[in-house]
């Protein structure tokens, strides 16, 4: 199996995060740009640059720093396209693929009319829709274990707590990070996969 390259080791040896978060190979700057703002308010994840490494060396990654969780942001046509979620695998040279949803509707902060850097410290999933069906469910059982979220609708606006406001438009979900009441992005829709098979094409 591959090694893990050496100039990540300072990053990971610091690192006590759930989420290792990078994108596919050659992304355009609107997806990094995308990578770095979700980065941002996921408090539990730690980003870094593709490059030229495979998923064979990802897999080598997240296991020897024990990170439970891998997503990969894939593009489609320059723009953010599918997120991709893996875990890892000792008996195979590649993670598993575990969950997977397509990317709609990016908005950037930038077009936001946001410019202030953001850290947090905690976020959590802020619902809209009060009335809870199985499809509802389902689609925020997958959210959550996608970016490793809690559902709170108690949150308290701090500075440095951000929130994901979700509001249901069947097949897709819509939603759009706050802090304090400003929409500080990124803002986005998914449509979760039902064959894993399919969430390893393009």
């Amino acid at each position: 199996m591959p090694s893990v390259p050496l100039r990540f080791e300072k990053i990971y040896n610091k690192n006590k995060s759930s989420i290792l978060l990078t994108s596919s190979r050659d992304p355009s700057t609107r997806t990094r740009t995308f990578i770095n703002e979700l980065s941002s308010v996921l408090p539990k994840s730690i980003k870094i640059g593709r490059g030229k490494l495979s998923l064979e060396e990802l897999n080598q990654i997240i296991l020897r720093y024990n990170i439970p969780k891998l997503i990969v942001i894939n593009e489609y046509k320059g723009n953010p396209g599918k997120i991709q979620l893996f875990k890892p695998n000792e008996n195979s040279k590649r993670p598993d693929l575990i969950l997977y949803a397509i990317i709609y509707g990016v908005s950037l902060r930038k077009e936001l009319g946001f410019n202030k850097k953001i850290s947090v410290r905690d976020a959590a999933i802020k619902l809209i829709d009060e009335k809870q069906d199985n499809v509802k469910y389902d689609y925020i059982n997958k959210l959550s274990t996608m970016l490793d979220l809690n559902v709170n609708d108690r949150l308290i606006d701090e500075n440095n707590i951000a929130y994901f406001l979700v509001k249901f438009d069947f097949p897709y979900i819509d939603i759009k990070v706050f802090n304090r009441n400003v929409n500080i992005g990124p803002n986005f829709k998914l449509k979760f996969g039902d064959d894993i098979n399919d969430g390893s094409k393009f």
